[in-house]
């Protein structure tokens, strides 16, 4: 390998300056993509006006190392939980499965995990759980379609569906219990502290996602549920789960959160999608022309808040923004200000 400083007059650089030129840069990188647009369970709650903007501006989201850090643990945390306690829980998950026998590979979409393979005829049941896919497409969200009806309509055990209109969510499980009552299972991860004492959890707008996913399922597939669970699992250090000898279960660096879900609640999701779905409909008609009234007036009649007291409550995740002032600002560039809540029209040129 040739070397590119030989015969170079280059200065001496002292090792601690030489690993701080390393590590600042390692600290410093910051991954500057387009914001995504995407109509999907993991960006609730969704308002079409910031969707539009997105959309038309494609303002760039910054993605440094320790966003990085922090997405990467939670990927691993999410892969443990559906290699190994997943797979300890047999016969007790919905979803899709994928046969691990000698790389097969072979999906087995929407049912409990199988005892033999479809593709190899394996029956060592050694599956690895991909979660279950959700999608609804379709224009009227009409909650008395049948199990198999909606099967054959929006899954037809494709990987994606196309469309910008679709709403599409991975639910991280669908448990049933040994009394054969289903629930939604949600793993988040938090940091151990707030693991440990339940500081500022559940996490407000993460109710709304594991909410979708009740109402989606039960949609989908017939499946009544009987709530979900929130579960948080600390990432700077190991959880642990143990049992004492009286028989009670002990967490450490774990913590759930049960919400019981019924009939008017998956119902009342489903009419919030349909509401989602039409705000979408517009945005996407808006970025396409932006002189299309008719849409603006939809989007503007639909805001999802009514003031900024809304918007903290439903909204807000808790962390401000800085602008180049280093002004502490919102994330949403129209509620700096209540913008969004006077505006008589959309307007881009609304700032971080």
């Amino acid at each position: 390998m040739t070397d590119p400083t030989k015969g170079k007059n280059l200065k001496s650089v002292p090792p601690e300056r030489a690993i701080k030129e390393l590590l600042g840069n390692m600290v410093s990188c910051v991954d500057v993509s387009p914001a995504r647009t995407e109509f999907r369970a993991s960006s609730l709650p969704y308002c079409g006006i910031l969707d539009y903007r997105n959309m038309v501006l494609k303002p760039p989201s910054s993605f440094d190392y320790g966003g990085t850090h922090y997405t990467t643990i939670g990927t691993a945390v999410h892969e443990f939980v559906q290699a190994k306690v997943f797979k300890m829980n047999r016969g007790m998950l919905f979803g899709t499965w994928r046969c691990l026998h000698n790389d097969c590979g072979k999906l087995h979409y929407n049912q409990l995990e199988p005892s033999s393979c479809e593709g190899c005829g394996a029956t060592d049941r050694n599956f690895f759980y991909e979660e279950l896919e959700v999608a609804y497409p379709v224009k009227s969200f009409k909650l008395m379609e049948t199990a198999a009806k909606a099967e054959n309509l929006l899954m037809s055990k494709k990987r994606h569906l196309c469309g910008d209109h679709v709403f599409t969510g991975h639910v991280d499980g669908v448990f049933r219990a040994s009394d054969g009552k289903y629930y939604i299972l949600e793993y988040k991860t938090t940091s151990t502290n707030k693991a440990e004492t339940g500081r500022s959890l559940p996490v407000k707008y993460h109710h709304h996602q594991a909410r979708r996913y009740a109402g989606l399922v039960t949609a989908l597939h017939g499946i009544t549920l009987s709530g979900y669970f929130l579960i948080y699992i600390g990432r700077d250090t190991a959880a642990k789960v143990t049992n004492s000898l009286t028989g009670k279960v002990n967490l450490t660096g774990i913590r759930p959160y049960f919400v019981a879900t019924d009939a008017k609640v998956r119902k009342n999701e489903m009419l919030a999608m349909s509401n989602e779905y039409k705000q979408r409909r517009a945005a996407l008609a808006l970025a396409k022309d932006m002189s299309n009234k008719p849409a603006e007036k939809f989007l503007l009649d639909h805001k999802p808040c009514s003031g900024i007291a809304s918007y903290k409550e439903n909204f807000f995740k808790g962390y401000m923004d800085r602008d180049e002032h280093g002004t502490a600002v919102y994330p949403c560039p129209y509620a700096n200000g209540e913008v969004c809540f006077k505006m008589k029209s959309i307007k881009l040129e609304a700032k971080t």
